[in-house]
Formats: structure tokens, sequence, C-alpha cells
């Protein structure tokens, strides 16, 4: 619509509908089709970002670190939830039911505030430089982690609720601002200087089972030799691309041969079947005991 000026929140309520937070005032739009829209609530002042929360209650925070709760029919509470520190981005926080919200420098903090009202530090500086929207992870492929977009370096970067520690999750944007989860399949972020919206695909491991077969018959674990281990081919093992440098068994690496460095394996009909299987050579470190029945070998394709 064009008579919204300088919209910087977007969110939808259970019925559908798309409400705008403007510079001074909240609009409920019921269809695009039309154009038209309705005022829901006004008189603010810098509205940064919009969500809605438990119950259908919608909350909007402003440069100034007000946070207003508005309820479905417009009715805007007494006195806001005040943030000593420029406002950034809100958004609803599933594990509590409250909120999770950014403040802009110099404070540069997350914050999960409680339904009651308490607000707790989560992560800062040095960590954080200019956040500008935080969203809680909803678990599957992204886990249980806080995700922050961060204004000044261009990047996304996971926090960990209970400790305050920050991972990379995803770089190179020129100002992430806003970021939403889409389920499980991945993050939508906006850009503001790029312009458009961004989508992020989670990155997804998959474990495939493999029988192994450790042949200890012409090994004398002195700390000198080699143990051999058959890895049997299967329908959905392709043995060509397994990577054997990431391959360890209980600690040992593959072993390598002492001028070309290259590793000891070797491809092979295993189970005498059609199925491509591998020999591979372990390095006895002195750390193999040979105790036990079973062994676990880790890798990747």
């Amino acid at each position: 619509s064009n008579s919204i000026i300088d919209p910087d929140g977007v969110a939808v309520d259970s019925s559908g509908t798309v409400i705008v937070a403007g510079d001074q005032r909240v609009t409920l739009m019921n269809s695009f089709e039309s154009g038209v829209d309705q005022t829901l609530a006004d008189g603010f002042s810098n509205l940064n970002d919009i969500v809605i929360g438990n119950g259908g209650a919608i909350f909007v925070y402003d440069s100034n670190g007000e946070i207003w709760e508005i309820s479905p029919a417009g009715d805007v509470g007494s006195a806001p939830f005040t943030i000593t520190a420029t406002g950034g981005g809100i958004s609803h926080d599933p594990l509590t039911g409250g909120l999770l919200v950014t403040t802009g420098p110099p404070s540069d903090l997350v914050l999960a505030i409680s339904p009651g009202g308490t607000a707790t530090e989560i992560a800062a500086m040095p960590a954080l430089s200019n956040p500008a929207d935080a969203a809680q992870g909803g678990g599957g492929h992204f886990g249980n982690s806080i995700y922050v977009t961060l204004l000044s370096t261009g990047e996304i970067v996971t926090v960990d609720r209970e400790s305050g520690d920050s991972s990379l999750f995803a770089s190179g944007f020129s100002a992430p601002a806003r970021l939403v989860f889409v389920g499980e399949d991945g993050v939508l972020v906006s850009d503001l200087t790029a312009g458009g919206i961004i989508r992020i695909f989670p990155v997804v491991a998959q474990s495939i089972q493999a029988q192994i077969d450790i042949r200890p018959s012409c090994f004398t674990p002195n700390g000198h030799g080699a143990l051999p281990v058959a890895i049997f081919g299967a329908a959905d093992l392709d043995a060509g691309a397994i990577d054997f440098a990431s391959l360890d068994l209980e600690g040992l690496p593959v072993k390598t041969r002492p001028r070309s460095g290259r590793l000891m394996f070797h491809f092979a009909h295993v189970n005498d079947d059609d199925l491509l299987g591998a020999f591979i050579h372990f390095e006895d470190n002195g750390q193999w005991t040979g105790t036990g029945d079973t062994a676990t070998l880790t890798g990747m394709l």
C-alpha cells in the first residue's frame, strides 16, 4: 500500500491478515489485491519491528527502546516496556512464551524478555556488532541456538542461550536485518543494502551405517604396525565416494606410505559380491587395545 510510510516490520496473524509497522502507525492489510488497509493503532514514534506473541497480542518495538503491546482489537497498553538502549529487532521466543529483542550501538545486546516482563541479557559486545534481529532456532537442523543478524559485519551468528558464546553461521551479506525461520526448511533474511530476501538452507548431515570387519590375524599391537580393516560395500554406500583421509577407527588414523605419503587402502569386493568395498590399513599408534567385540569407524563421504 502506498499509504504506509517507511514500513519496517511485518507479521501475519492466525487469520492471514498482514500487519505492518510503519513509521508511526500499525496497519492491517486484509487484501493485497485491493490494496485497502486499515489503521490498527497510531501515535508511535519511529517503529522498528513488530511481532505477534501468545494469544494474538501484537508487540511493536521503536527506536527509543520502547516495546508497546497492542490487542487484536487495537487497544494499546497504558505504558511501554522500556529498554535503556536503542531499539532494534523483536521476535517471539517459543521456549518461554516471551520475546527476544536486540539493541543497537553502543550497547549491542540480545535480551530475552519473559512473559512477566523480566529482561535477561543473553549476549553482548564484543561478540556482537550492531545486532539487528534475533530469532530462536526451531529445532531440527537449526538446533536450539539463537540466530542473530549483525549489520556491521554482514554476518549471521548463533548464540548459545546458556553461555552466550557465539559462532559464525553465515557471512557475505551487505547489511542483514530481519530474519525468520521457515520451519526446518531454511531461514529468510532481508538485506538492507543489497535489497531483497535471501533464503539460507540448512546443511544436513546424512548418516549411513556400514559393516566393517577387523582382520587382526597379521597384527601385533606394538605401536609400529598397521591394523587391516574391511568396509563392506552396500546399496547405499559407494566405497568410491569415501573420504579415506577422514576415517577414524577408535582414535586410529589411516596409515600412510613412508615415501609417497599416500593413504594405505585399496578397493575390493570384500564379501565376494558385486558391491565394491575397501580394505584400509590403520596406523598402530599404541592406542589400540584390541579388546572387546566391537569397534566404531567414522568418516565422511
